[in-house]
């Protein structure tokens, strides 16, 4: 169970950080807030699949975050 707490307080952490960068985005108008936002939707949705017991969840619930993040991170990998 320390490895839930573990990832959800490191998801905080990462979704606090994008906060702070979607603000600093929208200061400076260079239009990265609308990705970060989604990025921090994205963390949001993980948080709450890693923090549901696995006999709570559904497997509709776990594709729909897994085909979600999945799909939205291979835009930032360098292929």
């Amino acid at each position: 169970m320390d490895k839930v707490f573990e990832a959800l307080g490191t998801l905080d952490e990462l979704n606090a950080a994008l906060g702070v960068s979607r603000e600093h985005s929208i200061s400076v108008g260079n239009g990265l807030d609308v990705v970060l936002s989604e990025i921090q939707s994205l963390i949001m949705d993980l948080g709450a699949a890693i923090a549901t017991p696995p006999l709570s969840s559904t497997e509709r619930k776990l594709k729909y975050v897994y085909v979600n993040f999945v799909t939205y991170s291979n835009h930032f990998c360098i292929p």
